[in-house]
């Protein structure tokens, strides 16, 4: 709802995404790591699972650093190749599973979409901590604020390949309520199962 000079931040970024229904994004890289601080290992082709991660990734195996029940997002992770090539950053360093090019993540946050066999709601901005400092540089956590990435649920599993497009099929307002009210909480699963 609009007040005065002030603009709901829900209805803007509906308003945004409804002009934005066309996504021209691609996948270039896959990586996972099977604990927390192990390399990132490139992979052609992942498997996802519903609810959980990915196959053989520190976060499905319950093995990541922020691994922990009251962190419940933590299934999947994107972030895309341009921003990792603005900061001469190799995209693996930044710990991420999927890296994009060409589609701006933040319009995907409360959008569900399609990457390969699999579908995905996008949760929320995947914000860097200095633990990433550790395998980029001393101020990569600033330089990467606002930029850092997404973190998504995955509604269903199946297959992702690098070369597979982003596919947008749905935005959800029901979503930004939620979180505007604040009712997108640790036990969030709730206003996931209600999109």
């Amino acid at each position: 709802m609009r007040h005065g000079r002030f603009v709901n931040p829900a209805v803007r970024y509906t308003e945004r995404m409804a002009s934005q229904r066309t996504i021209e994004g691609t996948v270039v890289a896959l990586c996972t790591a099977p604990s927390a601080g192990a390399p990132m290992l490139r992979h052609r082709q992942i498997e996802l699972l519903a609810g959980k991660g990915i196959a053989g990734d520190r976060y499905a195996l319950g093995t990541g650093h922020w691994s922990d029940p009251r962190w419940p997002d933590q299934e999947l992770t994107l972030i895309m190749a341009e921003t990792a090539e603005a900061l001469g950053l190799a995209p693996a360093s930044l710990r991420r599973n999927i890296v994009t090019r060409g589609v701006d993540l933040d319009t995907l946050i409360g959008a569900t979409f399609r990457i390969g066999e699999a579908t995905l709601l996008g949760v929320r901005r995947c914000d860097p901590c200095r633990w990433l400092e550790q395998f980029t540089r001393p101020g990569a956590m600033r330089e990467l604020a606002t930029r850092g990435g997404l973190r998504a649920h995955i509604v269903t599993g199946g297959s992702v390949q690098v070369g597979d497009h982003v596919v947008l099929a749905e935005i959800s307002e029901r979503f930004w309520v939620d979180a505007m009210l604040g009712s997108f909480t640790d036990a969030g699963s709730d206003s996931i199962a209600r999109l």
